[in-house]
């Protein structure tokens, strides 16, 4: 009786460890969708250090509003994203790019544009070229306690 439960417990452990793999696997054995992995790790709401940048990611979608506290400010609003998963290691250097790439005030005026996007050991990093030429870095966390999304929706 006790192996039968042992060996219950160990099939429902390994179904329950192989599922997120297999919600992303493709058409052969070994083959699995990085990217969608990345995606479901990714998925949620990002800020800045200092609160001046917020991100969402959804569903192979970003917006990202830039600003004092995330208000007001440059909005680049439901862009896609293309990941660059390398690996299963979630906490692993991976690229992704972001179309469109060009935060722009409400008034149209464009404020700054994604160079380069990558997340590495549970944060996201974004390298912007400032409107003025100006480069600057900025790093995301997850968000803790999420407000409302950053396109004020």
């Amino acid at each position: 009786m006790i192996a039968l439960c042992v060996a219950a417990m160990l099939l429902i452990g390994c179904f329950v460890a192989k599922k997120l793999v297999d919600d992303h696997m493709l058409d052969g054995p070994d083959m699995v969708d990085y990217g969608g992995l990345l995606m479901d790790t990714l998925s949620g709401e990002w800020i800045s250090g200092d609160g001046r940048c917020r991100a969402v990611l959804q569903d192979y979608r970003i917006s990202i509003r830039f600003g004092d506290g995330g208000e007001g400010g440059a909005l680049l609003k439901d862009a896609s994203l293309l990941l660059y998963a390398n690996g299963a290691d979630m906490d692993a250097y991976h690229a992704f790019s972001i179309e469109p790439n060009v935060l722009a005030m409400e008034d149209g005026e464009p404020f700054a544009t994604v160079e380069e996007a990558s997340t590495e050991r549970g944060r996201i990093t974004l390298r912007l070229t400032m409107a003025g030429g100006t480069e600057t870095t900025v790093v995301l966390e997850r968000d803790q306690q999420p407000p409302d999304s950053p396109d004020g929706e």
